[in-house]
């Protein structure tokens, strides 16, 4: 007959007592005992950081955003410079905010296009939009090139393309408040009609996607992601702007 195993003082049938006999009881004890854990100050502090992370995507924003009205009222190269700031704003700090892998191949296709696209859309205004597409097909087909060179079985891949592919698109629509500036200056809107017609639907429209930006931001975020998903909803904003100038100089008309 097989001898009954002892059981430990106070604990279960074959456990011995003291240390290791309950993996984390420790912890666990320690929990029970003071009602906390040692992840605890570290959920304080991030709860802490909140309200800053998301009153530096807030100011990102709002600071973005008034840049381009007030470039797209004076004209000339100040909506190219303001356009530009954007696209690589967007190309450095996106992949980082999105957690693409491989970020500096990303950072540099995301950047390369809307520079691009800022480019012709200054230099060849009589075809504003006309190569976006071209530039946005290419950017594309990089972006999954730049994922393939990652090799096979590598993580994320559909992830990261996707997350690049809305980059790219940010970066190149930011070359629509060139096209704004020059419509609303073809048109002869004013500065001040300008920035109330066109800024009002945009701002509306941007505190909707911002909130959702900002509810969707994750924790753990770098300084220049904060930044990026203040920027980006603005860029994005490019080709919004330049319908609403449309439709302002035909109703002023």
């Amino acid at each position: 007959m097989a001898p009954r195993r002892r059981r430990a003082r106070g604990g279960a049938p074959g456990r011995a007592a003291g240390r290791g006999s309950w993996p984390g009881a420790g912890r666990g004890a320690a929990t029970l005992a003071g009602g906390r854990s040692d992840r605890c100050p570290l959920d304080s502090q991030a709860r802490k950081d909140q309200p800053m992370k998301y009153a530096r995507i807030v100011i990102a924003a709002v600071v973005a955003l008034v840049l381009a009205l007030v470039a797209g009222v004076l004209g000339g190269w100040a909506p190219f410079v303001v356009s530009v700031g954007m696209a690589v704003t967007t190309g450095v700090g996106w992949p980082a905010a999105a957690g693409i892998h491989a970020r500096r191949r990303h950072n540099v296709l995301i950047a390369v296009a809307g520079t691009l696209a800022c480019l012709l859309v200054q230099l060849v205004p009589s075809q504003r939009l006309v190569w976006l597409p071209a530039i946005i097909g290419v950017s594309f087909m990089a972006v999954c090139v730049a994922e393939l060179v990652r090799g096979e079985g590598a993580e994320h891949r559909l992830e990261s393309a996707l997350a690049s592919v809305t980059g790219v698109l940010a970066a190149v629509a930011s070359s629509g408040w060139i096209a704004f500036s020059r419509v609303a200056h073809e048109q002869g809107l004013s500065g001040w009609l300008t920035v109330a017609g066109v800024g009002a639907p945009l701002t509306v429209i941007l505190v909707v996607a911002g909130a959702r930006v900002i509810s969707a931001a994750p924790e753990h975020l770098q300084r220049r992601g904060m930044i990026t998903l203040g920027v980006t909803p603005v860029a994005l904003l490019g080709m919004v702007a330049v319908f609403a100038s449309q439709v302002l100089a035909s109703v002023v008309a």
